[in-house]
């Protein structure tokens, strides 16, 4: 019973080994990015909506406008902000205010989205014009590969005579993935786009 225990304690621990390294398999490129004097923190109506957690401007911190600029324009998270300046308007919350930022950090694209099954190729709809038809597509593949990729850990846990309550909840997380997969690949349709086998 004890290693079943134990077995159980590591795995519940997966998810937060994975969040960065994903078992070495698919470590995700990273970078130093510079922003120098960009606009940002603009109040409507001169730009970006408030962020849903914020009222005003004037709460906006420097490292989050940051992390929202490098976001929005690379598409990447930050992962360190390293040093940061922000210059908001006399009025932040006055119509079409806008602030100045510089800084520097390391950002990272964060796309390990999970285990991928042996002989996995990425696809996604490129013929679509649409990009939430292209994104949703995308995303109905991946949640496709999942189901297959549970299958394999739950042939492969049986094989070595894992427990079988292990192999239970492999099969329930591929019964889960069956069904994003019809989520996604609805809201692909929606939009345009076309999930590929």
């Amino acid at each position: 019973m004890r290693v079943h225990a134990a077995l159980l304690s590591t795995l519940s621990l997966l998810p937060t080994v994975a969040a960065y390294g994903c078992w070495g398999e698919c470590d995700p490129p990273q970078e130093n990015f510079e922003i120098i004097d960009e606009p940002c923190c603009s109040s409507p109506p001169g730009g970006r909506p408030l962020p849903p957690s914020e009222t005003s401007w004037a709460g906006w911190t420097c490292e989050s406008a940051c992390r929202d600029l490098y976001a929005d324009r690379r598409g990447w998270s930050v992962m360190e902000v390293t040093s940061c300046e922000l210059v908001l308007p006399e009025d932040p919350d006055g119509p079409g205010a806008e602030g100045r930022i510089t800084c520097t950090g390391r950002g990272i694209e964060y796309y390990c989205e999970g285990r991928r099954p042996l002989d996995h190729v990425e696809a996604a709809d490129e013929g679509c014009a649409d990009p939430l038809g292209r994104y949703f597509a995308a995303v109905a593949y991946l949640e496709a590969s999942s189901v297959a990729a549970f299958e394999e850990l739950a042939g492969w846990l049986t094989e070595r005579g894992a427990p079988l309550e292990l192999v239970r909840r492999c099969e329930a997380a591929a019964a889960d993935e069956r069904l994003h997969t019809r989520w996604m690949t609805r809201l692909a349709e929606q939009h345009g786009g076309r999930r590929r086998a």
